[in-house]
C-alpha cells in the first residue's frame, strides 16, 4: 500500500511556512506566498495568553526563550492542525 496523506489534509500542503534562524540568532516563522491569491488556510501564532494572525506572505519574529504553537485553520472546513514550538536561549 503507498504511502500517502488523506484527501482532507491538503489544505496543509498548501500552507508553505518556514522557520529562519537570523544570524542573531533570532528565529522567524515565514509564511511564504504560493500560486494563489488568497490563502487556503488562516495561520496563527499563540504564545501563552497571545494569539497572533499572520499575513499570507508576511514573517513574524518568535519570542526568545519562549514556547508556543503554530495553527493552521482551514478555511473551508472545522480542522486545523497545531505544530508546537520551543526556542531555547
Amino acid at each position: 500500500m503507498p504511502a500517502g496523506h488523506p484527501e482532507d489534509w491538503l489544505f496543509v500542503s498548501r500552507v508553505h511556512l518556514e522557520f529562519r534562524c537570523g544570524p542573531d540568532g533570532a528565529w522567524q516563522l515565514c509564511w511564504l506566498r504560493g500560486s494563489q491569491t488568497e490563502p487556503s488556510a488562516e495561520v496563527r501564532l499563540i504564545v501563552g495568553e497571545y494569539a497572533q494572525t499572520v499575513s499570507y506572505g508576511a514573517a513574524v519574529t518568535l519570542p526568545r526563550g519562549g514556547s508556543g504553537e503554530v495553527v493552521v485553520q482551514d478555511r473551508t472546513a472545522p480542522r486545523s492542525v497545531n505544530v508546537g514550538f520551543y526556542h531555547e536561549v
